[in-house]
């Protein structure tokens, strides 16, 4: 009886854990075959967490973004295919009056990012 109540709850822990609930992505287990599929700003946001895998947008996303994916620290390396969607981009003032514009990844190193448009916003 205590084996099975234990085999139970891991299989229930497993279940919950392995649910969209937890997921970062809509879809997809990140390889050629089959990207990762963003459909929203924070599924967008974790690409920094796989820089190295395969993505393919689903959707525009409007929410703008505010930082650029991933870092010189840890560059984008990997896939990413807009699929004809848009990216809303934010432009910060700084003092001054002068503004910086932030491009959609910190650094791509032997990235393909393919079939995307970006919208710049104030």
């Amino acid at each position: 009886m205590k084996y099975t109540v234990r085999t139970v709850t891991v299989f229930l822990m497993m279940l919950v854990l392995s649910s969209p609930l937890f997921s970062q992505f809509s879809g997809g287990d990140g390889s050629e075959i089959s990207p990762y599929e963003i459909r929203n700003l924070t599924e967008l946001m974790n690409v920094s967490l796989f820089p190295d895998k395969f993505f393919v947008l689903k959707r525009s996303i409007r929410d703008s973004l505010r930082e650029p994916l991933c870092s010189r620290v840890n560059p984008f390396t990997g896939n990413f295919n807009g699929n004809g969607f848009k990216i809303t981009l934010a432009i910060k003032e700084h003092p001054g009056g002068h503004y910086a514009y932030k491009g959609l990844f910190s650094m791509a190193v032997g990235a393909e990012i393919r079939n995307v448009l970006w919208m710049v916003s104030f």
